[in-house]
């Protein structure tokens, strides 16, 4: 990526703006104004840094698929450490090696008692990979506040790549083997904002659940429509993401809707 390529800087300020921007008018869908105070209130100096991302010059042309990935790092999942890394690993190289490729935006964060950045709004070329170094599961699970935290970045960079002519679509995926049980925020807060998104028509949100069969249970609660149950062996946790790929890149060709529960994997 050349210089002028690299992340915008986004204040605080700016990134209001941007939800202004986002909001519902009598001639256009968008969020709802409660929706917006709620984004607001959540700004943050890690949140603002989920909200930074390559300009759209880097696109192959007016269409953008962001996805934004999080992934528990909570001290249950460190017997699966290895093979998440190399399961997301894989999932890396599938979207690099899919056509859609250079309409593809990636953002991926962990979380345990609080989320992580590993990094903005990337090229899926460029992204980079999971390793030991940024992937250490230890700690208890703020799953609410890591979903709150990167869809509040992911409202602003959308609107700002909208207020640049590109056609975006945005798909959120969230990898777990447990309850919440430490997050400020409410599963009800994140349903409700989940819920203004969807009616948007271009946000989809997915739960992937590792182990104990609550995938779906998780998923009612966020008000995401799609959920995939899978255990927790290092098999099992290849073949979810495998799957994820598969339906990030037919979503990416406008063959996928978030409409219906688990179309997304359909």
């Amino acid at each position: 990526m050349t210089d002028n390529q690299q992340n915008s800087q986004f204040s605080a300020s700016d990134i209001q703006d941007l939800f202004q921007d986002a909001q519902a008018t009598p001639n256009r869908r968008g969020i709802s104004q409660q929706t917006r105070e709620v984004l607001v209130q959540n700004l943050t100096p890690v949140t603002i840094a989920g909200a930074q991302g390559v300009s759209s010059d880097v696109l192959g042309g007016d269409r953008a698929q962001l996805i934004f990935s999080l992934l528990d790092m909570t001290g249950s999942m460190l017997h699966a450490r290895k093979d998440v890394i190399k399961a997301y690993n894989a999932l890396l190289d599938t979207l690099k090696g899919s056509r859609q490729a250079d309409q593809m935006l990636l953002s991926t964060w962990t979380f345990n008692t609080a989320p992580y950045l590993l990094h903005g709004y990337t090229p899926v070329e460029f992204a980079p990979p999971l390793d030991m170094s940024n992937y250490e599961p230890d700690d208890a699970t703020a799953l609410y506040d890591a979903v709150m935290h990167a869809i509040v970045g992911a409202v602003a960079y959308g609107q700002e790549l909208r207020n640049q002519g590109v056609r975006t679509r945005i798909t959120c995926v969230v990898y777990t083997d447990g309850y919440d049980n430490v997050s400020q925020t409410q599963a009800q807060q994140v349903r409700q904002i989940v819920t203004d998104l969807l009616a948007q028509e271009m946000y989809t949100f997915v739960l992937v659940g590792f182990g104990h069969n609550l995938a779906r249970k998780i998923a009612d609660e966020l008000g995401f429509p799609n959920a995939l149950e899978a255990k927790s062996d290092a098999d099992s946790i290849k073949q979810a993401l495998n799957l994820v790929s598969r339906s990030l890149i037919r979503n990416a060709q406008g063959t996928a809707t978030s409409s219906a529960p688990n179309a997304f994997f359909q």
